[in-house]
């Protein structure tokens, strides 16, 4: 007679594991199975583990094996469990979460508990975390190791950028606050990438290091909603679309996507990541997203200071445990510092400001003062690359300083570059029409202006948008220096009285032993030749006649009237040589772009 097979009493086997076992849902009102009632082991009851650590439990128990349909069975009746049971509801979070000023820290069935005292290792943690296929393991901290072990592993050489650095790597342990973005620019060789892989495996060691592109919001939340810090390598360029997601991303903004492409049923994201990029040049051109960056530059690795990857990570494996201990009693001290931080006078990421200023002083035994003005280099930086990406505020700081005051319409300015083609233009400026982020049109120039004017004005540059005689104008101002009120507004779509504008609005502001070296740097200034001149190319008729036109003022003015300023007089001889020595300067300008003997000759006979 054939043994009869066993059967698994189904109702029996629910009661069991929702009896010994905590069921619940997370924020998403996604079901979950936590063994044992704590968040060492945590599986998602739809998942492959779930069904895994099932089958263990009925072989084990019942000495029977689940079939497909039983296994359904089985966990539908424990979804309902976690979902409709009254205060079932935790939030999970992937490495960090926070808890009644505590925080806690995910090394995989473990975890770190970090107060103002200091931290410990709890082995059976609160329910707390999510879990995922990718992340790794995190290896145990010890205690007696400094933060400055990192540094070794570094091509960070400057003391300020290193200390900034410091900060955000701190501020990776601490959930909930906004931070800002980490950018490390530098040539080929340099070893951007270095210090933020080696981040990355402290703060949230994972399979996958680097996130690859951006591709879009909804793949952007998807891994930010597996990561607690997020690192993009190599970066050749930002579009706007994602510079503006990249911006919500750290300030917490929400993401929704459909759960199911079956249903209209939506998941809401919110959280606040930090974020690491690097690439080799300015890849960031948008000013919000520049805004609320820590950029930090770094030049190339001497080649006898190089060492392989093999010797350099297994070096640093070696020191992981002591620097990820030191990075905890950091934060425990940075902890109770906080509440005596300013709480004025903070950047625009005002958390991190505050928070930065704790992890400094708790770092260097320090008062906190130093960061501050740390802080300050780094919002200088943050304008001057946001200007420098923006070819329209690039121009716009251009012009204010050249005239001191001036204005004109956005025709104007859009025609800029060649209307004041004859000044001693830098060719970074003569070729921002080149850049791709140059407005293809003229309707653009005033959006493009108001985006920048804040940028502009902490620069020392004032933009004002007026209505004159029915015409809308546009007023560029530098407000660097401390100009009269009656001083010439010059016209930017005229050239022709660019001198003597110029020359008025800088005299009026420059103290008399000023005056002569500007005199002589406005004098012995030498027509910028137009881009066709470098590829050796002849000039045509309007070019010649803007040569023709200098050569003559040249001739005209080759030493200001005393009337102007004061200045001694020289002797008629001195003049002469003077404006001789000024022409012949021109002239070989000319002759050094290619200029041919006929064009040469006419312009002698001017």
């Amino acid at each position: 007679m054939a043994a009869k097979a066993l059967r698994l009493p189904t109702d029996a086997f629910v009661r069991n594991i929702a009896t010994h076992n905590k069921l619940f849902h997370d924020q998403f009102g996604e079901a979950y199975l936590a063994v044992g009632g704590n968040g060492s082991e945590i599986y998602r009851i739809h998942s492959r583990e779930c069904t895994a650590w099932l089958n263990m439990q009925s072989y084990q128990n019942y000495h029977v094996i689940l079939k497909n349909n039983q296994a359904t069975d089985i966990k539908r009746a424990l979804e309902g469990i976690a979902i409709y049971d009254k205060g079932n509801e935790i939030m999970l979070e992937p490495r960090l979460r926070k808890i009644d000023n505590e925080i806690w820290y995910d090394l995989g069935k473990a975890a770190v508990r970090i107060n103002e005292k200091d931290w410990q290792i709890v082995e059976e943690p609160p329910i707390m975390f999510r879990r995922y296929n990718h992340q790794k393991p995190q290896i145990m901290p010890k205690r007696g190791g400094s933060i400055q072990l990192f540094r070794k592993f570094t091509n960070i050489t400057k003391e300020k950028d290193w200390y900034m650095f410091l900060a955000f790597a701190i501020s990776t342990l601490i959930p909930d606050i906004p931070k800002p973005i980490l950018v490390i620019n530098g040539s080929q060789g340099a070893g951007k990438s270095t210090p933020m892989r080696m981040l990355k495996e402290l703060a949230d060691p994972s399979r996958l290091v680097s996130a690859g592109k951006i591709t879009g919001e909804i793949e952007l939340a998807r891994l930010a909603n597996r990561h607690s810090l997020l690192f993009f390598d190599n970066l050749s360029f930002l579009e706007k679309d994602n510079s503006d997601i990249l911006c919500r991303l750290i300030t917490g903004d929400g993401f929704s996507k459909r759960k199911l492409y079956s249903d209209d049923d939506e998941i809401i994201y919110n959280f606040k990541r930090p974020l690491m990029l690097n690439g080799i040049n300015n890849f960031i051109t948008q000013a919000d997203l520049l805004d609320r960056a820590i950029i930090i530059n770094i030049e190339r690795i001497p080649e006898e200071k190089r060492l392989t990857e093999l010797e350099l990570w297994s070096k640093f494996e070696e020191e992981k445990p002591l620097i990820l201990g030191a990075m905890f009693t950091v934060l425990s001290k940075a902890m109770k510092i906080f509440p005596q931080t300013p709480t004025s006078g903070l950047p625009r990421m005002a958390d991190f400001g505050r928070w930065g200023c704790a992890i400094y002083s708790a770092i260097k035994n320090e008062p906190f003062d130093e960061f501050q003005a740390i802080l300050s280099d780094n919002k200088v930086r943050q304008i001057e690359e946001s200007i420098e990406a923006d070819p329209v505020a690039q121009l716009a700081k251009f012009v204010a300083e050249r005239f001191i005051r001036c204005q004109g319409t956005a025709a104007d300015f859009y025609d800029a570059i060649d209307n004041i083609c004859i000044l001693n233009m830098p060719k970074e400026i003569y070729h921002l029409r080149d850049r791709v982020n140059w407005p293809k049109d003229l309707s653009q120039i005033g959006k493009r202006l108001r985006k920048a004017e804040g940028t502009l004005r902490e620069s020392g540059i004032k933009i004002e948008f007026k209505v004159e005689n029915n015409e809308r104008c546009i007023y560029f101002t530098d407000t660097k220096v401390p100009y009269p009120e009656a001083v010439n507004v010059h016209r930017l779509g005229c050239s022709e009285d660019y001198e003597k504008t110029r020359k008025d609005n800088v005299l009026a502001y420059l103290s008399p032993e000023e005056r002569e070296g500007e005199i002589k740097n406005q004098a012995f200034g030498i027509l910028l030749k137009r881009r066709k001149y470098s590829h050796s190319l002849r000039p045509d008729s309007k070019d010649l006649a803007q040569f023709k036109a200098r050569v003559k003022y040249i001739k005209q003015h080759s030493i200001f009237e005393s009337s102007h300023l004061s200045m001694k007089e020289g002797s008629k001889n001195q003049l002469e040589e003077s404006k001789k020595e000024r022409l012949n300067k021109t002239l070989e300008g000319c002759q050094q772009h290619e200029i041919d003997s006929t064009n040469l000759s006419e312009l002698n006979e001017i």
